[in-house]
């Protein structure tokens, strides 16, 4: 999935791309785990919801990877952008974010 990003020349998906290839690969299983179990409950998610779970990969608290895997996961086909939502964490002080879900949402 770090190859998808790879054909993206642009500084946000360099900047993710660095981030996940040192991302730990057993927090980044224990990511895609947690999203799916979130999606299997058919309802949107934040990105706070998927952290709620399974913690920040880094321990200084800085989640700079955690957009990268939600862009990997969508790229992959498995979640879609749905819409926006505030964070609720408290260090996001109230950032409007995107709101996901699995790509078979609110299809019947």
């Amino acid at each position: 999935m770090v190859e998808q990003l790879a054909l993206d020349l642009s500084p946000k998906a360099k900047g993710q791309r660095r981030a996940l290839q040192a991302l730990d690969p057993a927090y980044r299983k224990r990511f895609r785990e947690a999203v799916e179990s979130i999606i299997s409950r058919g309802e949107p998610f934040i990105v706070d919801d998927v952290i709620a779970i399974t913690g920040l990969p880094n321990a200084d608290g800085k989640n700079n990877s955690v957009g990268g895997l939600m862009s990997q996961l969508a790229h992959a086909g498995l979640i879609k952008k749905v819409g926006y939502k505030t964070a609720t964490r408290e260090a996001s002080h109230g950032r409007v974010i995107h709101l996901w879900a699995g790509v078979n949402y609110g299809e019947k």
